[in-house]
């Protein structure tokens, strides 16, 4: 038989509170790290607010010139097409600085007003187009007290709770340092 294996606690670095004192203390050193943090993010999301608006206001103009110069070549492509694609023969076309392609994309299905179309595909026998759907209702599961313990003997249905500790500081007004 192996030997049982134990697990370290981490050891704190700080000192433990000893005093309901000192637990008050502790909270409010906590308080002012999270503000200390917050700061700090609030710092940082204002700079990349900046950049992202000077990047904004550089790329505008770089993108509208290249959505034209695409729209102009496209025009050219279009008018030359049987030129350029000898007849269709293919659908790519190479150029000394580039190639073009002309591509189909894969089909794809778009529905509107489905509670419609269901029976429409049913008066049509095209019923192999329509999938039922069976999942369990966790949710209900959850919800109904009663039945819950009898939910739970069922093998692969686990219903877990856990306790959270929680430190939440007292709010305090942060101060702009200018």
């Amino acid at each position: 038989m192996g030997r049982k294996k134990t697990l370290k606690a981490d050891t704190p670095t700080l000192p433990v509170p000893q005093t309901r004192v000192q637990a008050a203390f502790e909270i409010a050193q906590l308080g002012e790290l999270r503000n200390q943090i917050d700061r700090a993010k609030a710092n940082a999301d204002s700079r990349i607010s900046t950049i992202e608006v000077e990047l904004a206001d550089t790329l505008a103009p770089l993108i509208a010139a290249q959505k034209e110069r695409a729209k102009n070549l496209h025009a050219y492509c279009a008018a030359h097409r049987d030129e350029l694609t000898d007849n269709g023969k293919t659908k790519t076309v190479e150029f000394e600085t580039g190639e073009i392609k002309w591509r189909n994309t894969p089909s794809k299905v778009t529905l509107k007003g489905v509670k419609e179309i269901i029976p429409l595909l049913r008066q049509k026998r095209l019923s192999k187009f329509i999938r039922t759907k069976h999942e369990v209702d966790k949710e209900a599961i959850l919800k109904d007290q009663a039945s819950r313990e009898k939910a739970a003997t069922i093998e692969g249905i686990t219903i877990t709770s856990r306790e959270e500790f929680v430190v939440k500081p007292n709010e305090t007004a942060i101060e702009e340092v200018v």
